[in-house]
């Protein structure tokens, strides 16, 4: 960069210019706009929840039980320290089928999801998607690591081997068109020739000549029933247990007769089996965990974990049984004979929206993917079902009573007093779109605006406003006419001024400014390139934007010229500013500075207006919705994300 004398002649020159020929809405390019962050600021994450993705995955290290993978729904996490804490893996959004560890090479793992296999040399520090056969077709079941190092993953057109790390892939059985896949697959420890494999839930294949030849074993036993799982003993190969919601199936004779049944059947639906050397036989079920020392004969529960069970797995040397449900994930102690759970960052349900009330700011409001609605008291992390008929679109609270809360459900606001349980029916926007949010006026908190969106193919019917705290509503002037609002943002000094950022249903975007409190509006530009745009904490006129090619402005005339401060699109590639839940910028409560959400869990703050730019580390690798920095706690951000909300402490005093 230039140096600061050099670098204010130019500034100075090129604001001249946009004087001279009186351009509005004109963007001024500084050619030697920082392109890289100048350091990192230092953050540390907390996932609050709420918790309730299934834990369905879980493998231990063979070297190191502490050594952890799990998944939870299509979200895949790493503990080093036997469940205390875990860290998120970033993988692109896919179920995951399976997870597992390289036999003898301690640093090697694997992740599994419907589309593709992962792989990590660095104790899941970095993952690689690894190269498979084109013959390999999606979606892929379920995969296995054999002690010998061979990897074996079913898929939609069969089972296929790779006898040796990164060698070629080689198809030993062949799914034929109209024929149900391998879900489930057991390979015998002591001969990867032997394989035993469920298809459709009823059919089951075995191979003894590593996939040269396969026989479908014909059997009443299976008939009329849900086979769930499979397992081959881990030190013979003559024993072969298939699991069913009532018990198990067996055979002694490597599948030749399946004679051997549970004798009394499980009171309670299985789902997983696992199957130690020592010939104890575990089963995840719909009510905890059951054990059996007689290959599946008799059964007896294990105290006292009373939750669906649909992972299970044993670690330290057969001594640690680790669960996974519908809430936690649970490890055992066969020597303590007690259930503990370790679930703190992993199994959250993704929140896609975050409201914090205005004046008691520990209270918050989250709506999860599904619509479920929880309220959240934040010092005790107390979540509570919102137990209401229909869950509104979005929620936030009353800037004048400390426990009040509004809703809004298509162009209707409700409203609950005293609590969030009793909602009653507040007023209606006579608009014919969606609205899908609601903006107070921060310094005169009668005024109300909310703004719409398309519907299919129908526009956005514009801006409403209302000057008593939303009881009656009025049509903006057709300043808005066809747009969906994007953001609106106020003054902090004049609060005259409002800007606002329009986009219509073909993608063409303008920002309007009213400098009558929203009364009438006027266009800064009829077209313009910004994706979003927010004011300073509070000096007047003065804005920040971002362009959907990368590009952070910032304006101090009030919208009306902007200067590019940092070009992004030097650093990351273009698909980064195609994301359509990034782009985000919220003013902290200091001036001049900022915080940009660019893309998933790359967030920058950025202060001095904009000349000091640094990428703020620690934050998980997600999926992110929206964001909201604390009402008081100046260093505190509140993330809505496929972790859950997750609360963001920022460290200004490092800067690396």
């Amino acid at each position: 960069m230039k140096n600061q004398k050099n670098y204010l002649f130019l500034l100075i020159s090129c604001i001249f210019v946009v004087f001279l020929y009186g351009c509005q809405g004109e963007i001024i390019t500084n050619e030697e706009v920082p392109v890289n962050s100048t350091g990192t600021m230092s953050s540390v994450y907390y996932c609050l929840g709420p918790y309730g993705g299934r834990i369905d995955c879980i493998a231990a290290s063979n070297h190191d039980a502490r050594f952890i993978l799990a998944s939870s729904s299509e979200h895949a996490f790493v503990t080093k320290d036997g469940g205390s804490q875990w860290n998120h893996i970033p993988l692109e959004n896919s179920r995951i089928a399976s997870v597992s560890f390289h036999p003898s090479i301690d640093s090697t793992c694997y992740i599994l999801d419907q589309d593709a296999l992962y792989m990590s040399t660095d104790f899941g520090k970095t993952w690689q998607v690894q190269t498979i056969s084109d013959l390999m077709m999606k979606p892929f079941y379920q995969l296995e690591v054999h002690p010998s190092g061979s990897l074996f993953i079913s898929c939609s057109t069969g089972l296929f081997v790779q006898e040796k790390q990164l060698s070629a892939w080689k198809q030993i059985y062949i799914c034929n068109e109209g024929e149900a896949p391998l879900e489930k697959c057991s390979i015998a420890q002591t001969n990867e020739k032997h394989i035993s494999a469920i298809s459709g839930g009823k059919n089951v294949y075995q191979t003894k000549d590593g996939g040269l030849s396969w026989k479908k074993i014909e059997t009443s036993v299976f008939k009329d029933r849900l086979l769930t799982d499979i397992a081959i003993h881990p030190s013979s190969t003559s024993f072969i247990a298939i699991l069913y919601p009532g018990g198990v199936i067996g055979s002694l004779d490597e599948g030749e007769t399946w004679s051997y049944e549970t004798a009394v059947p499980l009171t309670v639906p299985a789902y997983v089996l696992t199957l130690t050397k020592t010939g104890i036989m575990y089963v995840g079920t719909q009510n905890g965990v059951w054990q059996s020392l007689d290959q599946g004969y008799t059964w007896g529960f294990i105290p006292t974990l009373q939750e669906p069970v649909y992972a299970i797995e044993s670690g330290f040397s057969e001594q640690v049984l680790f669960a996974g449900t519908n809430q936690h994930f649970y490890s055992y102690s066969l020597t303590d004979q007690k259930w503990k759970t370790s679930s703190e960052g992993i199994s959250a349900n993704t929140v896609k929206n975050v409201s914090i009330h205005p004046l008691e700011s520990e209270q918050m409001i989250v709506v999860q993917r599904d619509q479920k609605v929880l309220a959240l008291f934040r010092p005790y992390e107390e979540w509570n079902d919102l137990l209401q008929k229909d869950s509104y679109e979005f929620y936030f609270g009353s800037p004048d009573e400390s426990l009040t809360w509004f809703g809004v459900k298509d162009n209707v606001l409700y409203k609950s007093e005293e609590g969030v349980q009793n909602w009653q029916h507040y007023s209606s926007i006579p608009s014919s779109s969606i609205v899908y949010e609601v903006w107070i006026h921060p310094q005169m908190t009668s005024v109300w605006f909310a703004g719409t969106k398309e519907d299919k193919v129908s526009p956005g019917d514009g801006l409403w406003m209302s000057t008593n705290a939303g009881l009656q509503w009025q049509k903006v002037e057709p300043a808005f006419t066809e747009n969906t609002l994007l953001t609106l943002c106020f003054d902090p000094v004049d609060d005259r001024v409002i800007y606002g950022l329009g986009k219509t249903i073909f993608g063409e975007k303008k920002l309007f400014k009213s400098e009558d409190r929203g009364l009438h509006w006027n266009a800064l530009e009829e077209e313009t390139s910004l994706q979003w745009v927010e004011t300073d904490a509070s000096r007047s006129g003065v804005m920040w934007g971002i362009t959907t090619d990368g590009k952070f402005l910032s304006s101090t005339d009030f919208g009306e010229t902007w200067i590019e401060k940092i070009d992004f699109s030097k650093e990351y590639p273009t698909h980064y500013f195609k994301y359509p839940s990034g782009f985000q910028i919220k003013s902290t409560h200091e001036e001049g500075s900022c915080i940009l959400h660019l893309y998933r869990g790359i967030f920058f703050h950025i202060s001095e207006n904009g000349e000091s730019c640094v990428s703020i580390d620690g934050v998980p690798d997600a999926s992110f919705y929206s964001m909201q920095m604390h009402p008081k706690k100046k260093n505190i951000m509140y993330i809505a994300s496929d972790l859950g909300l997750i609360e963001c402490t920022l460290d200004k005093g490092v800067a690396h």
